[in-house]
């Protein structure tokens, strides 16, 4: 189980991205666009001194997990003492780290938010589900082309004309939220594996003592 099922996550990612390329026949329904044609950055910076900011949650590159859309130890702007201008970010906006692309970190924010300027705050537009977007931006497909365009400069970061310029295949709304129905229950399959294998070697750590 610990081996099948990340494999399964990667062969459904893979599936949500199978279509790319030029030549490759699309799905009934499936349509090939610009990641610029369906989704923008319109965020506005903002002071995090400010109390109304301050109070909020902030994210950056730390907080995100590696693969897995998931957020982990989260502050506030207030209790991380930030003095600089940060992204303001809406519930639904995909939060993407520009930064090191082949760290595939991506998440679907909750909750409003400030972001470290070295993520972007990507609002979806009409007909794109935002959490398709975001397991898209963690395929193999993306993060090659990710990759390869940052490591142009001296410091791997994707600009937004490389980000924006990326083309990739879009099936209906509802076959998104089959496509991400899927991945959630292939990774819910990933923590209750890790789960069971940690108590396993729980057990088998206090093994001796029990023995003595």
């Amino acid at each position: 189980m610990t081996r099948a099922a990340p494999q399964a996550v990667e062969a459904e990612g893979a599936r949500a991205s199978a279509h790319l390329g030029a030549g490759r026949p699309l799905p009934a329904g499936w349509r090939r666009v610009r990641l610029g044609d369906v989704c923008e950055i319109i965020a506005r910076q903002v002071d995090p001194r400010m109390p109304e900011f301050g109070k909020l949650p902030h994210v950056n590159g730390e907080n995100v997990e590696s693969g897995t859309c998931r957020l982990a130890g989260v502050k506030t702007a207030a209790e991380d003492g930030l003095i600089s201008g940060k992204y303001l970010f809406e519930p639904g906006d995909v939060l993407y780290s520009k930064l090191r692309p082949y760290l595939r970190k991506v998440v679907v924010a909750n909750f409003r938010g400030v972001c470290s300027a070295d993520m972007y705050p990507i609002r979806v537009k009409r007909d794109v589900d935002p959490r398709f977007l975001a397991w898209t931006l963690l395929s193999r497909d993306f993060t090659e082309y990710a990759d390869r365009e940052s490591r142009r400069a001296r410091m791997p970061k994707l600009n937004r004309d490389q980000l924006f310029s990326w083309t990739c295949s879009l099936p209906p709304i509802n076959e998104q939220r089959r496509i991400v129905a899927l991945l959630e229950e292939q990774m819910a399959a990933v923590e209750r594996a890790r789960a069971g294998a940690a108590a396993q070697l729980e057990s088998v750590r206090l093994l001796p003592a029990r023995l003595l």
